[in-house]
């Protein structure tokens, strides 16, 4: 997992940092029965606000990403659904994880 560096603009953001390769960390729940889920994206970027060196000491392994497939329609097509990205366990303090609106792409296929 790589972790970019990108000074913030703003006085009450000292720091951000990009964190990407989020797909070892994404859980897809409620999977349509007799289907199963194909993450279609590569990487998933997460934008990670805090001091500078708080966030660089962020394990990138703390982060979880869920997706709910309750809404997903049976087709072979490709669909794009909301994802929660959350700490696992406590949120370390003096760092927090910005805006809400991360999305993947999935694609589901009938259960072999």
């Amino acid at each position: 997992m790589k972790i970019n560096p990108v000074k913030g603009t703003a006085d009450y953001l000292p720091s951000q940092t990009l964190l990407r390769d989020y797909l070892q960390n994404i859980i897809l729940e409620n999977v349509p029965q007799g289907y199963e889920a194909e993450l279609v994206n590569q990487q998933l970027y997460v934008w990670v606000r805090g001091n500078s060196d708080l966030v660089a000491d962020l394990d990138p392994g703390q982060l979880q990403v869920e997706v709910d497939l309750s809404n997903a329609s049976t087709g072979n097509g490709l669909q794009r659904f909301a994802a929660t990205v959350t700490f696992k366990g406590d949120n370390p303090e003096g760092v927090g994880i910005m805006g809400t609106q991360y999305s993947v792409a999935v694609r589901l296929h009938p259960a072999s």
